[in-house]
Parts: C-alpha cells; sequence; structure tokens
C-alpha cells in the first residue's frame, strides 16, 4: 500500500493538474534605519493611454511616479536620473524581471552608480510587493477621478501629494515625515489657525494699543539730555548721547564720566529756559552822507526810565551838540543817546 501511494505521488501526469502548493509563510524585508537606501521598482501600464514608472522607498514609504512616453531602456534610465537627482543614490534597487530592467544596458547603469540591482522571482509579484500594492493604490486613486475634467498630470500630482502627506499604515508617520523631515503644506492646513500668524496679530494689536499712548523720540550723537540716575541722589542729572544702541537703547556719559546705557524712556529731553533775543539793526545817517548801523534795543509796551530819559532828552534840543560835528563825534553821540 506504501508502494502504491509513493507511485502515485511521483507520478508527473498526477502533479501536474494538482493545487498549487501551499502558502509559505511570510519572509518580509528588512526595514532599514535610513531613507532612500533601497528603492522598490516597477513599470505599470498601458494604464489610461500611459505607461508609468513607479518607485516606493523602502524606509519611508515615498513613492515617486513618472510618466513615460514610451517603455524604452533610454526613456527609463532618464526617469531614474530625476529621481537621483532629488534624492540621491540608493545602495539597493529591487525589480521584477521586466526586459527594460534586465538589460545589459540597466545593467551597465546600475554598475557604474554603485547600485546593487535585486530581481525578484520571475512571475511572482510578491517579491516585489512594496511596488506591486503602490500600483493598485495608484490605479484606484486615478480611476476614481477620472470624470473629474482633469489632466493625467493633474490627477497624478494630486495623488502624490495626498499619499505623501498622509500616515502610512505601517509605520504610522506620514511618508514626508520620514523623509523629509518635514510635514507638506497643504489645503487642509488652511483649516488649522497658523501659530506663527496668530501671534503676529496679537502683537500687532498690543503695539496699537501701546502706541496710542506713546510718542516717538529719538536722540542724536552728542544731544544734552537728563538721563534717569538709578543710584541714591538726584533722579536724573545731565549727560550727553554716545551712540544708538538699538531702536531704543542709547549710551549716554554722564558729566562724571561715567558711561550708563539707558532706555529712552529714561531719556529726557534737556531744553534751555529762554532762547536768545534776535539782534535787528536800524541806521542813521550823518552830515556826511555815510550810513552807520547800529543796534536797535527791544520795544516794551510799559514805559521805563530809561525810554523817559530819552524822551526828555530828545525834548532839549539845548543839551544836543549842534549837528556840524565830526562823524566820528556824532557817532559816539547818538550811541551815548541810545543807551541812556
Amino acid at each position: 500500500m506504501l508502494i502504491i501511494e509513493t507511485l502515485v505521488r511521483q507520478c508527473g501526469s498526477h502533479l501536474a493538474v494538482k493545487s498549487s502548493p501551499p502558502t509559505a509563510p511570510l519572509n518580509p524585508w528588512v526595514w532599514l534605519s535610513r531613507p532612500w537606501e533601497r528603492v522598490h521598482l516597477d513599470l505599470a501600464g498601458p494604464f489610461q493611454g500611459s505607461m508609468f514608472l513607479i518607485a516606493v522607498d523602502a524606509h519611508s514609504k515615498w513613492p515617486e511616479v513618472h510618466a513615460l512616453s514610451d517603455t524604452t531602456v533610454q526613456q527609463t534610465l532618464e526617469s531614474l536620473r530625476q529621481m537621483f537627482a532629488a534624492h540621491g543614490l540608493p545602495s539597493q534597487i529591487v525589480t521584477d524581471n521586466g526586459p527594460q530592467l534586465i538589460s545589459q544596458e540597466f545593467a551597465v547603469f546600475m554598475k557604474n552608480h554603485g547600485i546593487k540591482h535585486v530581481r525578484s522571482a520571475p512571475y511572482h509579484p510578491a517579491s516585489n510587493g512594496l511596488a506591486e500594492r503602490l500600483i493598485q493604490t495608484f490605479k484606484l486613486s486615478m480611476k476614481a477621478t477620472v470624470n473629474k475634467g482633469f489632466s493625467v498630470i493633474q490627477r497624478l500630482s494630486n495623488f502624490l501629494l495626498t499619499y505623501r502627506s498622509t500616515p502610512h499604515a505601517t509605520t504610522g508617520v506620514a511618508l514626508c515625515m520620514l523623509l523629509l523631515k518635514r510635514q507638506l503644506h497643504t489645503r487642509f492646513d488652511l483649516l488649522r489657525p497658523d501659530r506663527a500668524r496668530c501671534v503676529e496679530s496679537k502683537q500687532a494689536q498690543q503695539k496699537s494699543n501701546h502706541d496710542s499712548r506713546s510718542r516717538q523720540r529719538e536722540f542724536v550723537e552728542g544731544q544734552s539730555v537728563l538721563a534717569r540716575n538709578l543710584r541714591p541722589g538726584d533722579p536724573y542729572v545731565h549727560a550727553t548721547v554716545i551712540s544708538k544702541l538699538g531702536p531704543v537703547t542709547y549710551m549716554v556719559k554722564t558729566q562724571d564720566g561715567q558711561s550708563w546705557k539707558r532706555h529712552v524712556e529714561q531719556l529726557k529731553d534737556l531744553v534751555t529756559s529762554h532762547s536768545p533775543t534776535p539782534v535787528t539793526t536800524t541806521s542813521i545817517t550823518d552830515n556826511v552822507g555815510d550810513v552807520t548801523e547800529y543796534p536797535t534795543p527791544e520795544v516794551n509796551d510799559t514805559p521805563t526810565k530809561s525810554s523817559e530819559s530819552a524822551e526828555i532828552t530828545q525834548a532839549q534840543p539845548d543839551s544836543v551838540e549842534p549837528v556840524n560835528e565830526t562823524p566820528q563825534v556824532l557817532e559816539v553821540q547818538v550811541h551815548q543817546l541810545l543807551l541812556l
């Protein structure tokens, strides 16, 4: 009986029609600790009139999808050069056994760039499951938006932005955080308040409320001011502005040679008690015809003793010397008359 069972199990005709062997235990790829160290590649299409080159980073699950005008080796290598220019060269590339990926030109390209090419078993897509799964997700998204009126490139861009900014089911983190170390800005961010803008708005409101009760003051180098004295003694002392340290900060020097750093609110404008009175001139013509200018005194509404004396002196022509004096003597006499 045992001999018969053995002969049946070894029969070629029987094995050919027998069901497929059981599924092997899952042997997952090692998750690498660095991004873009191992990249899985595959070609998808023809799909919606185009061929697509699919690439997935094994660490971050970051996808790259390039539309190809044809499926030649040269077009495939051009797309790979664009990816490598953006992310750098990977250490390994995993592909299936497509004709473009096993060609001699592709092998030379891998060797020249120091990339190890790992090929999966023929007709066993599960060996390159990371790329195969992305192809399914990509096709499903493109089919769902085919009636939206968008072009293939626009729908592809929308898919990549959404997929890259969404937390992955395996890592639990958005793909962009693992590869770029930052979150991509999308239209959903417009629904969340921007913290920086909120702070800037509050600061602008506070500045407006404060400035409505303040006055802009500036000092120049060499200007005399009253500086706040933080030591025992007079609250303010005379000082001179040395330099401007900031928008509202100055360095001043006191009369005893000390240098102080003071805020503009700790400085007062030093205004003199009175301004010098402008001096005007009047003209008196002597008998020679020359014009001599003398200072004209201030006019006071209240008569003073000096003005009364001047009037009395003018009322007594006998006290004035004759006009035929020399110009020098006449000039001295008129000057004495004005000073009475």
